[in-house]
C-alpha cells in the first residue's frame, strides 16, 4: 500500500485544531482573493506553476487588468533573488507517510547569503505581520528547515521576504529571520508523528470562529461537523434575564457618579482666587467650574458628597457648599 503524501500546511492546520488536520486532506478549499494575488506575484517573480496559469491571462494570451499592477511590482523585486533554486519540491519519507514542502525559493536574495526564502505579499505590513506570534503563524520555517537537512544535510537559514502590495516607486521589503535551534528541529519530529498517529481529536472550539479580520473563520468550517454544531446548535434565552436599555442607562449613570467621585483636585478657599469668577471648563476640568451640578433623583433624601472638598455637605435645598463655598446649581 502506497505510502499518503501529506503537505507541511496540512501539519500546519493542525497545530490551530486537528479536526483541520484531517479535513485539509480530504477537501479542497477555494482561495480568497488574497491568496490568488500572492500566486499570481509569485508567479512573476519565480515564474508560473501550471494551475496559476488562469489567474494571469485571458484566452487570447494578454494579461488581466488585475494581474498588470502585480506584474509592476514583481518587476521591481525579483532581480534581488540571485543564485537559486525556485519552487523546489522537498519529498521526505518518513515511516508511514511522505512529508511534502515546496519553498518559494533557496539561494540568495540582496546579499543576505544563502538561505531559505518564503515570499509573502500583503496589503499592510504592520497590521498583518507585526503582530503574529504563534508557531502555526511561522510553521513553514521549521518544516522547510527540518525537511532541508533531512534530504541534504545542509541547514540553511530561514527568511520570509514581505513585500507590502502598494504604489510605491521603491517597495516596502520586511525580512523576518526565523531562528531555528536543534530543539525546535526535535520538536517538529515529535509533532508530526503525533499528530499523524493520534487517532484522539480534541478540537480547539476557539479557533473556529476567528476573532476578526485577521483572523478569519476557520477554512475548513463548511465540512467541520464540530465547528458547525458550535454555529448551528439550538439556543435558549430567558427573556427575564436579558438586559434593558433602561437598566443599562442606570449603569452608565452609576458609573459616571463613580468617575466623578474619583477625581481629585486641590482647592484652597483662601485663594485670592474668587470661585464665583471661575468660568466653567471643559470635562477634564469639571470641578474647576464655578458651579458643581447634582440632579434631584441622585439626592433622594441623603446627604451627597461635594464634589469639590469630599465632604458630607451637599442637600436638596443646598445652594453653596458650606465647608469649600463652591455654588451648587440643581436640576
Amino acid at each position: 500500500m502506497a505510502k499518503p503524501t501529506i503537505r507541511q500546511s496540512a501539519f500546519q492546520a493542525g497545530l490551530k485544531c486537528p479536526v483541520a488536520f484531517k479535513l485539509s486532506q480530504e477537501m479542497e478549499t477555494k482561495a480568497s482573493k488574497a491568496m490568488d494575488d500572492g500566486n499570481i506575484f509569485e508567479g512573476f517573480v519565480f515564474g508560473f506553476k501550471e494551475e496559476h496559469k488562469d489567474l494571469v491571462y485571458n484566452k487570447n494570451g494578454s494579461l488581466k487588468a488585475s494581474a498588470v499592477r502585480l506584474k509592476v511590482l514583481a518587476d521591481k523585486v525579483k532581480d534581488l533573488f540571485s543564485n537559486g533554486e525556485n519552487h523546489k519540491r522537498l519529498y521526505v519519507e518518513l515511516k508511514d507517510f511522505i512529508l511534502s514542502n515546496e519553498p518559494d525559493f533557496i539561494g540568495d536574495f540582496s546579499g543576505y547569503g544563502r538561505g531559505i526564502y518564503d515570499l509573502k505579499l500583503c496589503k499592510d505590513i504592520h497590521k498583518i505581520w507585526d503582530f503574529k506570534e504563534t508557531k502555526e503563524e511561522f510553521f513553514q520555517s521549521v518544516s522547510y528547515t527540518w525537511s532541508h537537512l533531512k534530504l541534504t544535510g545542509e541547514k540553511l537559514p530561514f527568511r520570509y521576504v514581505i513585500i507590502e502590495d502598494n504604489d510605491y516607486e521603491k517597495p516596502i521589503i520586511k525580512i523576518i529571520e526565523i531562528e531555528i535551534t536543534n530543539d525546535d528541529l526535535k520538536w517538529f519530529e515529535s509533532y508530526i508523528s503525533d499528530m499523524f498517529y493520534s487517532n484522539v481529536l480534541i478540537p480547539d472550539c476557539s479557533k473556529c470562529f476567528g476573532t476578526g479580520k485577521f483572523d478569519p473563520r476557520c477554512r475548513y468550517f463548511s465540512d467541520c461537523n464540530v465547528g458547525r454544531g458550535l454555529l448551528e446548535n439550538h439556543t435558549t434565552l430567558k427573556f427575564s434575564d436579558l438586559k434593558c436599555d433602561i437598566d443599562i442607562k442606570e449603569n452608565e449613570r452609576d458609573l459616571f457618579a463613580k468617575i466623578d467621585n474619583s477625581k481629585q483636585k486641590e482647592f484652597n478657599p483662601e485663594s485670592p482666587i474668587n470661585s464665583d469668577d471661575l468660568e466653567e471648563s471643559n470635562v477634564d476640568n469639571l470641578f474647576s467650574s464655578k458651579y458643581l451640578t447634582y440632579g434631584m433623583d441622585e439626592y433622594k433624601g441623603n446627604v451627597l458628597k461635594c464634589r469639590n472638598c469630599f465632604k458630607n455637605t451637599i442637600e436638596g435645598n443646598t445652594e453653596k457648599c458650606p465647608e469649600c463655598h463652591t455654588q451648587i446649581k440643581w436640576f
